[in-house]
């Protein structure tokens, strides 16, 4: 289902967005993952990505492309395995912002690896399913390493 975005300016939607997420469930939240895959489509134009807690679930979830096949994917409990010591200062929005267009600086790492579950759309016969495996990105660079670390930071609750 399309989910409302959270916004930062509304109270209730703020202690949600600053909260730390708890770890993805596989038995309890599927529909999370089909939840991000609609409401991503919706925002496709102005979004690179988006986590869970954005459309008000506090789990370690959110959906981008893959950096090698540049499918959507929905990654799970990610952890950062690896972050080059060069940093760079990118500039970002985010979706939760007023004005998701104003971009800010941040400061980020030129390329990190991660570890997640990773769960995939596929059509089986009319049935819209999801496909899940254990996926590692490593020494990710450039756009799509500052779109992950920025949904890693709205994982843990941070905001730009």
């Amino acid at each position: 289902m399309n989910k409302r975005i959270l916004r930062f300016s509304n109270e209730k939607d703020k202690e949600i967005l600053t909260a730390p997420c708890r770890d993805f469930n596989p038995q309890a939240d599927m529909q999370i993952v089909e939840d991000l895959y609609d409401t991503f489509e919706a925002h496709k134009k102005e979004a690179l990505g988006l986590s869970a807690n954005q459309i008000g679930y506090a789990v370690r979830a959110f959906i981008t492309r893959d950096p090698t096949s540049g499918q959507l994917v929905v990654l799970t409990n990610p952890s950062v395995t690896m972050k080059s010591k060069e940093t760079y200062l990118g500039q970002e929005g985010c979706l939760s912002n007023d004005d998701p267009s104003k971009l800010f600086y941040v400061q980020r790492h030129r390329a990190i690896s991660v570890w997640a579950t990773a769960y995939t759309k596929y059509n089986d016969g009319g049935l819209i399913k999801y496909r899940s495996g254990v996926k590692a990105y490593t020494n990710i660079n450039k756009l799509p390493a500052q779109v992950f670390q920025h949904e890693l930071d709205h994982l843990a609750g941070k905001v730009i």
